[in-house]
């Protein structure tokens, strides 16, 4: 399960509210949500200067780069999914006549750590 936090488009929770419905997810399921996001995480002062709950939660990040760039690495040392468009095709991705206009996500890890940590969601 994931949490997509994107910048606001109408209503949106606040950090807070973000907050309180993580711990309320972990209370009632035993385990943290996925965090998925890219600009609105990127721009959040409180991740930028760490975050003890959210660090908690495996992050889903969006990097439309050739590289994950800015991940706020006080609350997460590392991502855990990083998705990203690939246009340069730098990554691995397929030609763009064979298949273009597809966002990638790539594990933090090895075929074998995915297995075992799929679907991430650790005990509390």
């Amino acid at each position: 399960m994931a949490i997509d936090w994107e910048k606001p488009c109408g209503s949106q929770m606040k950090y807070e509210q973000i907050r309180d419905f993580v711990q309320m997810f972990a209370d009632r399921l035993g385990f943290y949500p996925m965090i998925y996001g890219g600009h609105a995480i990127r721009e959040s002062k409180q991740l930028r200067d760490g975050d003890a709950l959210f660090a908690k939660c495996p992050i889903w990040y969006q990097s439309s780069t050739l590289t994950p760039a800015k991940l706020p690495t006080r609350t997460w040392a590392a991502y855990t999914l990083w998705q990203y468009d690939d246009e340069h095709r730098k990554n691995g991705a397929p030609p763009p006549h064979v298949l273009n206009g597809v966002d990638w996500s790539r594990f933090n890890g090895t075929f074998e750590q995915l297995k075992n940590e799929w679907p991430f969601a650790g005990p509390v």
